[in-house]
């Protein structure tokens, strides 16, 4: 199956920046906010989108600056300020008299900050697409969260040469992660943490990679049932079963003898995805080299 990338292009209607200005709730100069109440947050007209803090989900004291879905229940994050410096309990963002978004620590200390460079009144201002600005009645725009991306791109969101997107390490981690994303002149591309590179979409007419080359560039390799079998010698050598699976002894031949351990799946079609899905969380948080062999997910 070819591997596809599909992205949406985004069609801009621009208006005047009186309208912005007259349309959005403005975050005027000297407003703050802080970590000690994060039931206070800058909201869009809308109210589907907010800009403020979110506690961190793994358990730790510390904080992102962030925008996310405000009417979801999980509150998804689609952009932070400072995913890989957290900001600690007591912290507080404030878009300063100069026309500065500043993030300081409890000490005052300067955790990051977003400059306007305008002499000019600056407001802020919560889009209902995701976009937090920086803006004045006369310059207009100076500063958007959407020139920054971090792992999400929302509807309308335009993505220049200068941009990436990176992945964050863990669900309960925002912290950058092992791949990226970047886009040049003649491509868009994936870069994994390794040094790999997979062009994803090229301006050349080349045919798309196929997935089993995708996994392969970014150290991942599949298998098709036929090859586990093979492999597995008709799952001849039974290593040890459970309620649900069995495991079985494999030679990887094309791997110089590499020996690694074959699960295979017992569950009925109509549980097959969602046990797949609990096996293969089991299996990374073990020191094994596995594969899983589903027979309700591969076929013959």
């Amino acid at each position: 199956m070819a591997f596809h990338c599909m992205f949406l292009l985004a069609v801009f209607l621009v208006f005047p920046l009186s309208t912005i200005a007259q349309s959005y709730k403005n975050v005027s100069l000297g407003s703050t906010l802080t970590t000690s109440d994060v039931t206070k947050f800058w909201p869009s007209p809308s109210g589907d989108f907010a800009f403020g803090f979110q506690r961190i989900r793994n358990g730790s004291s510390g904080f992102l600056l962030a925008i996310w879905f405000n009417k979801l229940e999980g509150k998804t994050i689609v952009w932070s300020a400072n995913r890989n410096n957290i900001a600690p309990e007591g912290s507080k963002v404030e878009l300063s008299i100069d026309g500065r978004l500043v993030l300081t620590d409890p000490n005052g200390q300067e955790i990051g900050a977003r400059d306007t460079a305008s002499a000019g009144p600056v407001y802020g201002a919560m889009l209902d697409t995701g976009n937090f600005v920086l803006a004045t009645s006369s310059l207009g725009i100076l500063w958007k969260s959407f020139d920054e991306p971090t792992d999400t791109i929302l509807p309308g969101q335009v993505l220049n040469q200068r941009s990436r997107l990176v992945s964050s390490f863990s669900s309960t981690n925002a912290s950058s992660g092992r791949f990226e994303v970047n886009f040049n002149q003649s491509c868009i591309y994936l870069h994994a943490a390794n040094g790999t590179l997979l062009t994803l979409i090229s301006s050349s007419n080349e045919t798309n990679s196929t997935s089993s080359q995708f996994y392969q560039r970014v150290n991942i390799r599949s298998f098709s049932y036929n090859e586990l079998e093979e492999a597995t010698n008709g799952f001849e050598e039974q290593l040890g079963t459970g309620a649900f699976s069995t495991v079985y002894k494999a030679v990887l031949n094309d791997e110089n003898g590499k020996i690694v351990a074959v699960k295979k799946l017992h569950k009925t079609v109509t549980e097959g995805e969602q046990g797949f899905l609990a096996e293969v969380n089991s299996i990374s948080r073990q020191r094994r080299t596995y594969i899983e062999a589903s027979e309700c997910t591969c076929t013959r």
